[in-house]
This record gives C-alpha cells, sequence and structure tokens, in this order.
C-alpha cells in the first residue's frame, strides 16, 4: 500500500514494461468521473494518465504528470485553475477556463472534450494512486 503523506510524491513510468492494456486510463477516469459529476462513468479521454503507442515500433508508454519542479503548467495559467495541493499540481475544474495554454507547455495534459477543462494526473488526492495499483506490469510506481 502506498500513503501519500503530503511530502511531494510522484508516479515514475518504466517504459520497457509496458504492454499498452490501458488498465490505468480505465481506472483514473473510473476515479476522475466523480470530479465530473458522474459516478462509475470509464472515459479514458478524461483519465489522468494516457498510454500512448508508438505502433510503427510496437511499444507503449503512460504519460502522466510527473509533479515536476518547474511548474510551467502553473505560471501560464491565468485563471490561476492550476495549484498545488498537498504537494501535487491540481486543476480546479470550475476556474478553468480551458483555453490550452498549459497543454502547449506540457504534453501530460490534456483538454477533456465533453467538459472543455484541462485534466491532469492529481495523485488521486487524498488516496492511493489507483492507477499504480491496477498496473499489473509494474510500470507505474509511486515514489
Amino acid at each position: 500500500m502506498i500513503i501519500l503523506s503530503g511530502d511531494v510524491s510522484q508516479i515514475k513510468v518504466d517504459m520497457e514494461s509496458c504492454r499498452g492494456c490501458r488498465r490505468c486510463e480505465i481506472v483514473c477516469s473510473w476515479n476522475k468521473s466523480r470530479s465530473f459529476g458522474e459516478k462509475g462513468v470509464t472515459n479514458p479521454r478524461r483519465s489522468g494518465v494516457k498510454v500512448k503507442s508508438d505502433e510503427k515500433n510496437g511499444f507503449y508508454h503512460p504519460l502522466v504528470c510527473d509533479q515536476c519542479d518547474s511548474k510551467d503548467c502553473l505560471e501560464v495559467c491565468d485563471t490561476r485553475a492550476i495549484t498545488v495541493d498537498n504537494g501535487a499540481i491540481v486543476v480546479d475544474f470550475d476556474l478553468c477556463s480551458g483555453c490550452g495554454r498549459c497543454t502547449d507547455v506540457c504534453d501530460k495534459i490534456w483538454i477533456d472534450p465533453k467538459s472543455g477543462v484541462a485534466v491532469k494526473c492529481d495523485l488521486c488526492g487524498d488516496e492511493e494512486p489507483i492507477c499504480v495499483d491496477a498496473c499489473k506490469h509494474d510500470v507505474l510506481r509511486c515514489v
């Protein structure tokens, strides 16, 4: 079990081990559905982790916010929707205008096509990151 204690934590990715099952996307989107006023809805476009594929070479790699020190996304957000909460960089959906400036500086943030707000990994708030537990190939780990 991973316990986040308020220290800055990150989800690290083992790029060599991902098999592209997308289990991390599914469980994350299900968990995030509560944030969008839905319950138990699976929509990978609303996941805080995205599995990208390199079909030419047969590789998969999850994109997940590494809670970086530079915090460029926070700096470019005019509405101050992106903040740091308990060590995690988070998006306040009520403040987000969906302008996409954060996506211009970070490929680990995307705009949800339905709601028009920025979506990224928030380390599941006060809970254990659900994607880490769901990954059966030990691709994701919390450090």
